[in-house]
């Protein structure tokens, strides 16, 4: 069943689970007058009610402008942090949305496994722009991994 009705205990997990992760500023507000990175909390949050093992966010901070993505992000920072949190699978094609909070990195390229390992064994100017077949630089700045294209 898609939708059932809620009681007063889903009520207050729900707003124990907000309160966890950092978005108890959304309680009570109407879905529509939130902004789109609170939107995407909020359904973030909705998803942990059901104690998943694995959360797969896909393209997460799509069309969240530069604060809201990092608000989003420190937010996944807190969804780690549970106790019994779900593993969080994420997927981008920014490269500096992996945090210090993923272990791993996977690299596909035309639905096949191209690379994996850890973000500094992966995050490489070498092997990116081996994977991106254009020649890029690397740049950390504040545990981020910026990714650009070399001019020529």
């Amino acid at each position: 069943m898609l939708y059932r009705a809620f009681s007063d205990t889903d009520l207050d997990e729900a707003r124990g689970l907000m309160r966890q992760i950092g978005a108890d500023q959304l309680i009570g507000r109407i879905y529509g007058t939130l902004s789109q990175g609170e939107k995407q909390l909020l359904l973030i949050a909705r998803s942990l009610m059901i104690n998943p093992e694995i959360l797969i966010l896909d393209e997460a901070t799509s069309g969240l402008d530069l604060f809201a993505k990092e608000r989003l992000l420190e937010k996944l920072h807190n969804i780690t942090q549970l106790e019994n949190g779900p593993t969080l699978l994420y997927i981008t094609h920014h490269p500096d949305e992996i945090t210090s909070d993923f272990k791993k990195v996977l690299l596909l390229r035309d639905g096949q496994v191209f690379n994996h390992g850890t973000p500094p064994e992966i995050l490489t100017e070498e092997i990116l722009s081996d994977f991106y077949q254009m020649p890029v630089f690397v740049n950390i700045i504040n545990d981020a991994y910026f990714v650009l294209p070399k001019k020529s």
